[in-house]
């Protein structure tokens, strides 16, 4: 990967990628809303909760699971998602449009959408209200951590990427001694930004 300046989001993205972008997530809310259909009728068994002020330590334990779990799902998807984007400027044209997208859209617009999805994975199950808790948490950190890594892919200094080749960098070493460790510090700071919004949405 060669060092190239930032693009403004105007010229990276034109109208065709909004469209296929859009079209995109048309036919996946339409592909969950038919799939969850099936099992619509089929319900989930009502949760027991107790009252008791000795069940709150239990409760917070499992609240601070879901976190760590959506949490560790946007860190790997954020890395992923900017490492591909960066990697390729043809890429970068469809995902960056779909990042801005996804990031603009409120979070409880995606509530329906995961909790039919995560019902019709495990129907008659709370596997399933749990999983669509995570990834709702998911929604609130993952836009967040991948613009923040993107944001130092694309400022890697030349002079590193120049020492990295002479090197001989294979692709994990490169990753994890210049990529990830230039990004760390934004990273850590937009961590604390997206597990505060995680709290928020829980």
């Amino acid at each position: 990967m060669t060092w190239r300046p930032g693009v403004p989001l105007g010229r990276v993205a034109g109208r065709w990628p909004d469209l296929a972008v859009l079209a995109g997530l048309v036919a996946a809310a339409y592909g969950l809303a038919a799939a969850a259909g099936r099992y619509a009728g089929m319900g989930t068994p009502a949760a027991e909760v107790e009252l008791s002020p000795a069940a709150l330590p239990f409760y917070a334990l499992l609240s601070v699971g879901r976190m760590l779990a959506a949490y560790g799902l946007s860190l790997v998807f954020a890395l992923a998602y900017a490492r591909a984007a960066a990697a390729s400027r043809r890429a970068e044209r469809l995902m960056l449009p779909a990042l801005d997208i996804l990031q603009s859209v409120p979070i409880l617009s995606f509530f329906p959408a995961a909790v039919l999805a995560a019902t019709a994975l495990f129907p008659g199950s709370l596997l399933g209200p749990e999983l669509a808790a995570v990834l709702l948490i998911f929604t609130s950190q993952a836009w967040n951590l991948a613009f923040s890594f993107y944001g130092s892919l694309i400022t890697l200094p030349r002079e590193l990427q120049e020492a990295a080749a002479v090197f001989r960098l294979n692709f994990y070493l490169r990753f994890t001694r210049l990529e990830l460790s230039f990004g760390l510090i934004p990273l850590i700071l937009n961590s604390v930004m997206s597990w505060a919004n995680g709290w928020f949405f829980l």
